[in-house]
């Protein structure tokens, strides 16, 4: 008996460890359980090859830009815009990805395609009766245009990070 007596104490100090380790308070069930970040339903998508690999680049009707690991079925990141925000789409520029969204100002964003980082942001105070649903962007060179509530287009210096002109539509 006295022979196993240190095996026994080693056996009772590891079960005495696995038993604490699988606690959870009363209050804790339900609550701090298990968590899986989706994206949505994606409105705009596009593949994109950013340093050396393909991605998915994805927009949702969840207000979230996300970019997708296809070969993993991993997301490399993803970002939720606020609740008061409208996603309207996204553009590859190089290897960033470009967001216009709209709330009550008119928002373009800049993420590195990479990481996700916020490369830049304009904001832009378009108040009108546009529909905001009705934007879009292109990239052509060093600037990218962006359609602001289907009545102005904003022309933004890559280079520079500022507007450089603002057309004001008169027809919708």
């Amino acid at each position: 008996m006295y022979k196993y007596k240190g095996l026994y104490s080693i056996a009772f100090i590891i079960l005495a460890f696995i038993n604490s380790t699988f606690a959870l308070y009363r209050d804790q069930a339900g609550v701090i359980d298990w968590y899986q970040a989706l994206v949505g339903t994606p409105k705009v998508a596009y593949f994109q090859k950013i340093i050396g690999r393909s991605n998915l680049i994805v927009g949702t009707e969840s207000n979230v830009i996300a970019n997708l690991n296809l070969r993993n079925d991993n997301i490399n990141w993803r970002h939720a815009l606020k609740s008061d925000e409208t996603l309207i789409t996204v553009a590859a520029l190089e290897n960033y990805v470009v967001s216009l969204s709209e709330s009550n100002n008119s928002n373009i964003r800049i993420w590195n395609g990479n990481t996700g980082y916020l490369f830049f942001e304009n904001v832009f105070n378009e108040v009108g009766n546009g529909n905001i649903e009705n934007g879009d962007l292109v990239i052509n060179g060093n600037n990218i245009y962006a359609l602001v509530r289907g009545e102005t287009i904003l022309k933004i210096n890559t280079i520079t990070k500022s507007q450089d002109k603002k057309y004001k539509l008169n027809d919708k």
